[in-house]
């Protein structure tokens, strides 16, 4: 396979929180299995009420131009 590993960020909405958390270790276990297809960026904010910096964390993945993005959002605007 001549293709580079796919880029994913995977931004939740607060990473101290214990259920996304949870979510993350999933993530991170499901591309352990995938490991010479897919690389994994596990991020996001502190907590849920930091919308701005969970923009700031997209915009910044975005910037990387990543082959998808997975994201829990924080904010419905």
């Amino acid at each position: 396979m001549s293709k580079n590993k796919y880029q994913i960020p995977v931004i939740v909405k607060a990473v101290r929180s214990e259920f996304w958390q949870t979510l993350l270790a999933g993530a991170k276990h499901a591309a352990e299995e995938q490991s010479d297809k897919v690389n994994i960026s596990l991020l996001g904010p502190p907590e849920e009420t930091d919308v701005e910096e969970q923009v700031q964390i997209l915009h910044a993945a975005l910037a990387n131009a990543p082959d998808a993005v997975v994201i829990a959002s924080t904010s419905n605007e």
